[in-house]
């Protein structure tokens, strides 16, 4: 019995001391930051009867700031790679790290420490990672001798990226559908005296019909690390298969086009005759008091106003108007009117008009 009661007395008397003991409540460390950015550490924490000795920073095993209140000055600051501490606006709750860089990544910690005679110690960490962009986006290599390809070549490239930290991940796609992992290739990169790397990768990929659209393949190597850099990097590969028929279509849709236009033109033809021999049975009566400058225009006129068993047209491309004082207000055209039907080539009549009218038929 006085066993049990020695262990519950200890029991009680760890629980009474733990809930009074020095205490870290919480830490602030932003999980990302960019390279020459200001960053706010801060580290709360309960006393709870103990007295505190020191508050202290730490970037891995390296202490960089401690807080010592019985020191004078209670502040100071210490090497770290990538840290530099702004002392005058830095406290004993909060640290202003001033222009970090990518050396400044990896586990920040909190140390507290209480007083005789308790010399409670705490402690609480975070990772941050500070990222260095490369100087200038990806680029692609591999298809700077061939313009072409055709389905069933293979198709080699390269995507590389500079100096950064962390090093960029970079993937492809095709007109924004990811490539199969597959096809891709990862190179070892290179590490610079700062600790930043290069980035490689390499697609291997046999053509298919399906990755061309209207005879291209566009391709895009991304780069990208975390969420706080994306650039990317595209080139076009052309199908020669397709450079080669695409004369022959174009041919071939414009000889649509020619014959449309011209069966469109054929049947006007009938309705422009008629539309003449009309105005010639109207103003046969004043023919003679218009003059025109072409001889042979009279002549075509009156041939029109006869019915011909010859289905073949011809129709003067002029239309002649007059304002009765010898002025001419007319619109001047030039044309030629063509018809082509399948049983035979028709000729083809040009009539040029220039003509003047001096009065108006009644």
């Amino acid at each position: 019995m006085g066993g049990f009661g020695v262990w519950m007395y200890l029991l009680l008397f760890c629980s009474l001391y733990g809930a009074s003991a020095l205490q870290i409540t919480s830490i602030f460390v932003p999980r990302t930051a960019r390279s020459g950015d200001t960053v706010r550490l801060t580290c709360n924490f309960e006393l709870n009867g103990d007295e505190l000795y020191s508050l202290a920073w730490w970037k891995d095993d390296k202490m960089f700031y401690t807080f010592i209140s019985k020191n004078e000055p209670p502040k100071a600051v210490y090497n770290a790679p990538g840290i530099t501490v702004d002392l005058e606006a830095s406290g004993l709750y909060e640290v202003i790290l001033s222009h970090v860089d990518h050396r400044a990544s990896g586990k920040l910690r909190c140390e507290v420490l209480a007083e005789f005679p308790s010399f409670e110690q705490d402690t609480m960490d975070a990772n941050m990672t500070v990222i260095e962009e490369p100087l200038k986006g990806p680029s692609i290599t591999g298809n700077e001798n061939r313009s072409a390809y055709r389905v069933g070549d293979l198709l080699l490239l390269n995507c590389s990226s500079t100096f950064s930290y962390p090093p960029t991940t970079l993937s492809w796609d095709i007109d924004g559908h990811k490539v199969s992992q597959e096809t891709v290739v990862m190179y070892p990169g290179e590490v610079d005296a700062e600790g930043r790397e290069t980035s490689k990768s390499g697609l291997q990929m046999r053509l298919r019909r399906e990755h061309f659209r209207q005879g291209v393949l566009v391709l895009r190597c991304i780069s990208t690390i975390l969420h706080m850099y994306r650039r990317s990097a595209q080139t076009t590969i052309i199908d020669a298969d397709h450079i080669q028929s695409s004369p022959r279509e174009s041919a071939s849709t414009a000889g649509k086009w020619r014959g449309r236009l011209g069966l469109r033109r054929c049947r006007r033809l009938p309705v422009l005759a008629a539309r003449l021999v009309l105005v010639y049975t109207a103003c046969r009566k004043c023919l003679s008091a218009v003059s025109f400058s072409s001889s042979g225009a009279m002549a075509e006129v009156a041939r029109l106003a006869v019915p011909s068993k010859d289905k073949r047209l011809s129709v003067p491309a002029a239309k002649v108007h007059s304002d009765g004082k010898g002025s001419s207000r007319g619109e001047r055209e030039k044309g030629t009117i063509t018809c082509r039907t399948r049983t035979a080539i028709l000729e083809d009549y040009i009539i040029l008009s220039k003509r003047r009218a001096v009065s108006i038929c009644a």
